[in-house]
């Protein structure tokens, strides 16, 4: 009788153990295909990350080759300009020049992109050019103004300079000038100056009497 009742109680604590046995293995099965699930949907995931960051990376790579396209189109268009242009910061640093600013300044682009009048130019020169640009500055209204400056090769030059205030969207401010190079034209102009002084003066003291009437016989000019 007690064997019996042994056995049975073995029967029933293997019973329970198959049991358990059983309910385990079901929830590691279960557990096993959450994962598999959870790996499936995560690769998932990771397929489209990587698809959206391929698309982003073309995207960025096209703007990017936009932008340059459109700097080389601005580069393009500001060199055929026959007039020196230029563009600074509110720190009065040249960001960009043209072909034709470099050849007025005579110093190579490299050289001037991120630096200020004071490092080429006579102090007297620079300041009234920082005058003219913290006006535009201040007031946002176009400036145009008669100037000397002296060249790399210390000559100087007679210009007339245009300057209007630019704001990007950031609300970072720029001047863009204009320069007309007139040294010529002032030249000719004092050279003019000079030889109606010369006439005037041969006018007064000549020798003999002279006099000069309009159309309709009134005398303008008597020496």
């Amino acid at each position: 009788e007690s064997f019996r009742k042994s056995e049975e109680a073995v029967r029933q604590a293997h019973a329970e153990l198959e049991k358990k046995v059983e309910e385990r293995t079901k929830d590691v099965a279960m557990t096993n295909e959450t994962l598999q699930l959870e790996i499936i949907e995560r690769r998932r995931a990771e397929e489209a990350l990587q698809k959206v960051y391929g698309e982003l990376e073309q995207r960025v790579e096209g703007r990017t080759m936009e932008l340059r396209q459109s700097r080389d189109y601005l580069d393009k268009i500001i060199n055929s300009v026959a007039d020196p242009i230029f563009i600074k910061d509110e720190q009065h640093r040249w960001v960009l020049l043209n072909e034709a600013n470099v050849r007025l300044f005579g110093v190579t682009r490299d050289k001037l992109i991120g630096k200020s009048d004071y490092d080429f130019f006579p102090k007297e020169e620079a300041d009234v050019f920082w005058e003219k640009d913290d006006l535009v500055f201040r007031t946002g209204q176009e400036n145009i103004n008669e100037e000397n400056f002296t060249d790399a090769a210390g000559v100087l030059n007679i210009i007339m300079t245009k300057k209007t205030l630019y704001t990007d969207i950031q609300g970072e401010k720029f001047i863009v000038g204009i320069i007309r190079d007139i040294t010529e034209r002032k030249r000719a102009e004092e050279a003019l100056r000079k030889s109606a002084e010369e006439i005037r003066d041969l006018y007064n003291n000549a020798p003999c009497g002279y006099h000069s009437v309009d159309k309709d016989g009134v005398f303008v000019a008597i020496n």
